[in-house]
């Protein structure tokens, strides 16, 4: 029993977390789409040098970024599901 309640307790406390760091997630893609959007402007007057460089550099370090914070969404929410189907269950089995 106290297994169950101690699994319960991990399962609760991982659930919260990930809610918790949802919002932060959503935050930084926002902001990274942003700044993707102000890169491709830049990059669309045609800058030379320097500028060109940094702006390309940039774009592909913030594309890089969105892609590991869209799947880390991706892959919170199915977590979130599942622990919360496992506690679920958990409850019904113990009802």
């Amino acid at each position: 029993m106290d297994n169950e309640a101690d699994e319960k307790r991990l399962l609760q406390r991982r659930r919260i977390y990930l809610e918790d760091r949802m919002p932060d997630v959503v935050a930084e893609i926002e902001r990274f789409d942003e700044e993707a959007i102000a890169l491709k402007d830049t990059l669309s007057r045609n800058p030379t040098g320097e500028l060109l460089t940094r702006s390309q550099r940039r774009l592909n370090y913030v594309r890089q970024r969105l892609a590991i914070l869209k799947a880390e969404r991706v892959d919170s929410n199915a977590e979130r599901n599942a622990i919360i189907k496992q506690l679920r269950e958990m409850a019904e089995g113990g009802s």
